[in-house]
């Protein structure tokens, strides 16, 4: 297996700033209208001339690009901003001395050569209101698609809904929250025009209840309706493979080596990227990867460069360098669909002088946004809520 892993080169990760996608409003609790641009934020493979306009009379809009929170200390805005490289722009409209909300704008700015392959890996989206959740999940399909208007696969690595112990006498059963999940998948896709376009793949997750109730539920294209919940799955010409880290098994880390085994004995698959799916993060690789148990993992894939391993469970910000880890192969923790968490070592509850619980979690969404070229992969994490 080591000769595999020598012949693989060529594979360069590229990470961009976390992106904030805010779409701008018109109201305010201030009064005071957001700036809006004429340009749609998202993806594009040439300079742009990005303008900003107010809706509310006589007001001065502020701006910064250093993703520094705009005030009146920031730049005046005079005309329109050239962007020729991956960009927020942060701002604000002033009117009488009473400021509107913040408001940011990202444009990715990329060179003209298309990508093979594009993908979204995301995790820990934990629906559970088909009401409540519905806007969550359109707003994040509508910065999907300002990036990659026909994403090839959208991968979710785990944690679909919150039923984390169906057994357990005092939680309810709630895996028929899947339910809920492929209703608002499907609604998006066949509203966008990309049920037969981007491929849906799912992970176990230790909220997603029992690999039964998955298979119940999910289509086989999404998730396999049979089988012990692990799976290798090939998209457009790339192998990737997904794991059951919620029962974990020497049968699985063998079907695992396995996997990779075959995948590579092909010397013309050697230099492609393997991407592999995991919701808890592998020991000594991304922030809390705490779990020793899975560690047989790290040695099958130590073998192998061309791995890029996503995982989640741990909700923490993406935007974080802990959050990539390079070694014998690649990690990335996804950060999350539903919530983001402060980092902050093993103290998972901290008491205030009052003794109540301090909160840790952020209300912000995160995910990868990948494509993939002839000789690299390039990663950019985007905040999408």
């Amino acid at each position: 297996m080591k000769r595999h892993a020598k012949r693989f080169c060529g594979i360069l990760l590229l990470t961009a700033m976390l992106l904030a996608m805010i779409p701008a409003g018109f109201a305010t609790a201030a009064g005071v209208a957001m700036p809006t641009v004429d340009i749609m934020p998202g993806l594009y493979r040439e300079t742009k001339q990005v303008s900003l306009s107010v809706a509310t009379p006589g007001a001065t809009i502020y701006y910064s690009t250093d993703n520094k929170m705009p005030d009146e200390t920031c730049m005046e805005y005079t005309g329109p901003i050239t962007v020729s490289e991956t960009t927020n722009i942060c701002a604000i409209a002033v009117a009488n001395g009473v400021k509107s909300d913040p408001v940011t704008f990202t444009y990715i700015i990329k060179d003209a050569e298309e990508p093979i392959f594009q993908f979204v890996a995301m995790s820990d989206i934990h629906i559970g209101d088909k009401t409540k959740d519905a806007p969550r999940v359109k707003k994040a399909f509508d910065v999907i698609q300002s990036i990659f208007p026909e994403p090839d696969a959208i991968v979710h690595v785990g944690d679909q809904i919150n039923d984390n112990h169906v057994a357990h006498p005092e939680q309810p059963d709630r895996s028929a929250d899947h339910q809920i999940v492929i209703d608002l998948l499907q609604k998006e896709l066949q509203d966008r025009s990309l049920t037969d376009k981007t491929d849906i793949s799912m992970v176990m997750g230790n909220h997603d209840s029992l690999v039964g109730n998955m298979q119940k539920y999910y289509p086989e294209e999404w998730f396999p309706t049979s089988g012990p919940g692990y799976y290798h799955k090939v998209i457009n010409g790339y192998d990737f493979l997904f794991l059951n880290t919620e029962n974990h098994s020497e049968a699985q880390k063998n079907w695992l080596s396995e996997q990779l085994l075959e995948i590579t004995k092909n010397k013309t698959e050697m230099n492609k990227p393997i991407f592999v799916a995991a919701h808890r993060p592998l020991p000594s690789t991304v922030m809390d990867g705490q779990y020793a148990t899975l560690s047989t993992y790290n040695a099958v894939l130590n073998e192998y460069p061309q791995v890029v391993l996503f995982s989640g469970h741990s909700h923490l910000n993406m935007n974080d360098e802990k959050s990539i880890h390079q070694n014998n192969f690649t990690s990335l923790n996804t950060g999350s669909m539903s919530y983001i968490e402060i980092d902050r070592g093993n103290n998972f509850q901290m008491h205030t002088n009052a003794g109540q619980v301090a909160s840790f979690e952020i209300p912000v969404t995160q995910c990868y946004f990948v494509e993939v070229f002839s000789d690299r992969v390039e990663f950019d994490r985007v905040a999408v809520n």
